[in-house]
């Protein structure tokens, strides 16, 4: 007999044993037979009731040691995972704050700063002046001679410088010896044979003078021409040489006072 039938058939007994234990009603011949038959099983079941209970120990037992064992396994996938945290300090610093105050304080500004102030506006404005108006706040000129050996045999330095500054005065053009501005007349002459019946001869008269050179933020000065003109050349015979060149010379004056007064008109 299983487990389960002798817990069954013990209920059972133990049901019909109630019933009977509390019955209050009228005994009947069919009741009272019925009422015996229970009394005798709910004797045997008295004393059959330990080894009852034995039994089901023993088959729980039994049952426990029969019963196959599960075993559960449990697989577990394990993932790493990785997180990275930066992780910023802000430092706040306080730094002193400068106020800079603009305060208009009445000064006298020196009569040099307005001076170079008005010579550099006056250098980035200039003009382009024409080669008639070179000689304009000319106040005065130096006249110097340059002759070589050759011509000096047909006219003299003294001549040539009396009769070039004679026609300077006469048109009330400043001569100065020791004026700033130099005016340099050239005469080269060369014989053509050993006679000295041909000359040939060339003449240059160009006014000298300091000027400022200004290139790529560097300056300096230098004596340069600012006019050149009356320049001659040509050939002359012997007899004739030296009132060509006298001709040569006053006619080169005569263009350098005429620019002059041009440049330099009276008021």
């Amino acid at each position: 007999m299983g487990y389960k039938s002798n817990v069954w058939m013990s209920a059972g007994v133990l049901r019909e044993c109630s019933a009977i234990s509390n019955y209050r009603g009228v005994m009947t011949p069919a009741i009272n037979k019925h009422l015996v038959k229970a009394l005798a099983k709910q004797r045997l079941f008295l004393l059959l009731l330990p080894l009852l209970l034995l039994c089901l120990v023993s088959c729980d037992q039994k049952s426990t040691d029969i019963a196959p064992t599960t075993k559960f396994y449990y697989i577990t996938n394990t993932v790493t995972n990785t997180e990275t945290r930066f992780v910023t300090n802000t430092v706040v610093k306080e730094v002193p704050k400068e106020i800079e105050r603009i305060v208009k304080v009445p000064a006298v500004i020196p009569d040099d700063y307005f001076n170079a102030l008005n010579f550099y506006q006056r250098m980035t404005n200039a003009t382009l002046v024409p080669d008639t108006q070179v000689l304009f706040k000319l106040k005065d000129v130096h006249v110097e001679m340059l002759l070589n050996d050759e011509s000096k045999t047909i006219i003299s330095e003294d001549e040539v410088r009396a009769k070039f500054e004679l026609v300077l005065r006469r048109n009330n053009v400043p001569i100065n010896e020791h004026s700033a501005y130099h005016l340099l007349i050239r005469i080269q002459g060369l014989w053509n044979d050993d006679r000295h019946n041909l000359l040939c001869f060339k003449t240059t008269f160009q006014l000298y003078e300091n000027q400022w050179i200004i290139r790529q933020g560097e300056i300096h000065t230098a004596w340069l021409g600012s006019w050149d003109k009356g320049g001659n050349y040509g050939t002359v015979g012997k007899a004739k040489a030296n009132e060509a060149l006298i001709k040569v010379v006053e006619s080169a004056a005569e263009i350098f006072a005429n620019d002059y007064l041009s440049a330099n008109p009276k008021p």
